[in-house]
């Protein structure tokens, strides 16, 4: 009987990015009208406002296409990648490796940015709370992360991302054999 410590799921939150886009995407779209409610008549050439009128349905339009695109790739890439990850699992297209965590070097909480890393049996991982990752794992030590130093027996299920990174989406910890 293993211990399962983690196992691939979808958080919602990853899709916060999508969704801030797409309200700066509306607001943009609307610019230009709050501005003509702020300054009746400044549509019409030859008016003090004309400028700024023309400047902000320009950016409005331009801002929110821009938006509104970064929206629909956003959301359709984090959709993808997770039916891309969830097939993978489902159908057992990962890899499995089992043995003691060896080279670890934990994620600085004080520094940020580092890297979390190990090897075990010589298959390298690296993750970290600052790279938000949408297919596998990325929860270091330092914030409640379930690998936390050398000596560990696990067993890791993963895929190679398009980066050709070990992304980790199964983590176990074995019953000791008698």
């Amino acid at each position: 009987m293993e211990k399962i410590l983690y196992q691939y799921h979808y958080e919602f939150l990853w899709l916060l990015p999508c969704f801030v886009t797409l309200i700066f995407g509306l607001c943009s779209f609307f610019f230009w009208k709050i501005n003509l409610k702020m300054h009746p008549g400044c549509e019409f050439k030859g008016n003090p406002g004309f400028r700024s009128y023309n400047f902000a349905r320009l950016f409005g339009r331009i801002g929110g296409t821009f938006c509104l695109l970064m929206f629909i790739f956003l959301t359709i890439n984090q959709v993808y990648i997770f039916y891309h990850v969830k097939h993978l699992i489902d159908t057992n297209n990962v890899k499995v490796v089992e043995g003691y965590v060896e080279k670890y070097h934990p994620d600085s909480e004080y520094k940020g940015g580092n890297m979390e890393n190990f090897t075990i049996n010589g298959v390298y991982f690296e993750y970290s709370e600052g790279v938000i990752s949408v297919g596998g794992y990325n929860n270091a030590a330092s914030h409640g992360g379930v690998i936390r130093h050398n000596g560990q027996y696990l067993k890791i299920k993963y895929y190679k991302d398009r980066l050709d990174k070990n992304e980790i989406v199964y983590i176990s910890q074995p019953s000791p054999t008698k």
